[in-house]
């Protein structure tokens, strides 16, 4: 069937009618998504790269293209896209309060603060022994993944935030006066490089899955509520 003759066709005129828009009758309800128009925005910003000053958790800060003249190296352009997702990944929890941060809105996932843990875990493992050898539980970390994404009775939005500030302050200490060629061997031969891309590819799949239960969350109910 040619797409003319589909057009008009009672199977095509029924697709097109459910296709369409349909008006509500009185207040039109609030979608359950509201915010991820601008949660889900891309993180590499605009294609005019103009920057974003934002003021609500809900809206995300671009990050700036860096083009060839701009003086920018591809380790400073990684370190800033690093520091980029650190800021978005504990931003998630502003506004919460620890009960909400810890509450699970889909059965046998984690929560807010236990996907926040798990970031931690990311960068000491890959950032830390990957580079030292040093085991994870030198770090405070657990050896099995599994765990990562787990939170314990203790745990509290500061407490949290501030663990992953101390395993942020370890990774940059380990990276300082590495080169992006550079070999290590905590966990197999590997560049500083490969890391670099592997940590950022977690990071970016973390900070996605933050959004998403945030806005589970707000379907909810408004945070910290």
């Amino acid at each position: 069937m040619t797409a003319s003759s589909f057009a008009t066709s009672a199977t095509g005129r029924r697709c097109a009618s459910a296709c369409r828009p349909r008006a509500t009758r009185g207040r039109e309800r609030e979608p359950l998504f509201a915010d991820l128009a601008t949660m889900f925005a891309h993180p590499e910003g605009s294609r005019d790269d103009r920057a974003t000053t934002t003021t609500s958790p809900n809206e995300r800060p671009s990050m700036r293209h860096q083009h060839a003249d701009s003086g920018v190296t591809t380790r400073g352009d990684l370190d800033a896209r690093i520091e980029q997702y650190r800021d978005l990944i504990l931003r998630s929890l502003d506004g919460l309060s620890d009960d909400r941060a810890r509450a699970t809105v889909v059965d046998g996932r984690p929560s807010l603060l236990g996907i926040v843990r798990h970031t931690a875990y990311v960068e000491g493992v890959w950032f830390g022994e990957a580079i030292t050898g040093r085991p994870l539980s030198d770090l405070g970390l657990p050896r099995a993944t599994a765990n990562s994404w787990k939170t314990r009775k203790t745990d509290t939005i500061a407490s949290v935030t501030e663990h992953c500030r101390q395993i942020h302050a370890h990774s940059r200490q380990n990276l300082a006066g590495l080169d992006l060629d550079d070999v290590v061997s905590g966990r197999g031969r590997r560049t500083i490089m490969s890391i670099y891309t592997h940590v950022l590819s977690e990071l970016a799949w973390n900070t996605g899955q933050l959004d998403i239960v945030r806005a589970l969350h707000h379907g909810e109910g408004r945070p910290g509520a």
